[in-house]
């Protein structure tokens, strides 16, 4: 999905409106602009030794291609790696997990490489697509990789006590349902897809302007002085629950899908990142969720970047993928 394009008036106040909530919330923005660096420069960072790649495994036993995924492991790594997964976005109707190999704009490959040299292993996970089944199903094939991961940790030289889940977008909505729903024990959300039994409870979450509650999108845009997008059932948030996520007719079953509702004490950390020109999710839904995580005294930060939805600067400046290497070595507690 391609972000709405702006007139210049409205873009510079919607860039206002954000800012003025930065300020207000005590958010962590960036005083200038971030430094760029291309791929290339990027990948001059990837580990010396290739990797441990392994593609297409099955987490669940049923021959559905939405149920695969890929892991890459640090080559010579002589002890278990902490593990971050990946959820690729794409509105939950389109993506794939190979945008970790490269040849998206998003760059997420970069990611992938900074994580590697860091000693992190990297796993990218597909998922049933709304247009297939309606939520929850995304949430339990997320939840099943993560349960397949864990249950194969050995196997795969992956430190089952330090996962972290990431994702963008669509990815990042689902990223943070699977950090606050892993303990809760809630078997509808859980749901039996593949290996069972085994926690798909993470250490940590990092969230690229993911949707935290569904019913806020439009209003977020028009309070950002963005156009309205697509609305109703028949928007992609829609699609994905069903109804229209505004009806109050339908709140609850909108609610289920909103990360926001399984906040609370026990929350895993979290690391959120947005940018301050996203006219598709806007920064109003990070920003809200940030306030909602510190008011339960969940260790959460919150980047805005001057960006609009997505965009390579999430991966390729060094001051961001710092932040973020820097925020999962404290959580994951992990050592070189």
């Amino acid at each position: 999905m391609a972000p709405p394009r702006l007139r210049r008036p409205a873009r510079l106040a919607a860039v206002a409106a954000v800012a003025a909530l930065t300020a207000t919330a005590g958010l962590l923005a960036p005083g200038d602009p971030l430094p760029e660096r291309t791929a290339a420069a990027a990948r001059a960072s990837a580990p010396a030794r290739p990797p441990l790649v392994s593609l297409d495994l099955p987490y669940a036993p049923d021959g559905d291609p939405a149920h695969r995924l890929d892991v890459f492991v640090p080559g010579g790594s002589t002890t278990p790696r902490p593990l971050v997964v990946f959820i690729h976005g794409g509105a939950w109707t389109h993506g794939s997990k190979a945008v970790v190999r490269g040849g998206s704009g998003e760059h997420t490959d970069v990611f992938r490489d900074v994580l590697l040299h860091h000693g992190y292993a990297v796993a990218s996970v597909e998922y049933r697509f709304s247009q297939v089944a309606r939520f929850p199903a995304q949430l339990h094939d997320v939840k099943a990789a993560v349960r397949y991961l864990r249950a194969r940790a050995d196997d795969l030289h992956l430190d089952p006590t330090r996962f972290a889940v990431a994702g963008e977008s669509a990815g990042g909505h689902l990223a943070d349902l699977v950090g606050y729903t892993g303990v809760i024990h809630d078997p509808e959300l859980e749901g039996d897809l593949g290996v069972t039994g085994v926690s798909s409870a993470v250490s940590a979450v990092v969230s690229y302007y993911g949707v935290s509650d569904l019913s806020r999108v439009v209003p977020d845009r028009r309070e950002s002085r963005c156009p309205r997008g697509q609305t109703g059932a028949a928007s992609p948030e829609g699609r994905l629950v069903g109804v229209d996520p505004e009806s109050r007719r339908d709140a609850a079953i909108v609610r289920r899908a909103n990360p926001m509702t399984y906040v609370g004490v026990t929350s895993p950390p979290t690391f959120l990142l947005h940018g301050t020109r996203d006219c598709l999710v806007p920064a109003l839904q990070s920003a809200r969720l940030y306030r909602l995580l510190r008011g339960f005294g969940v260790p959460a930060r919150y980047v805005t970047l001057d960006a609009p939805h997505g965009g390579p600067t999430f991966h390729t400046s060094p001051r961001v993928t710092a932040q973020v290497v820097a925020f999962l070595d404290e959580h994951l507690r992990v050592e070189r």
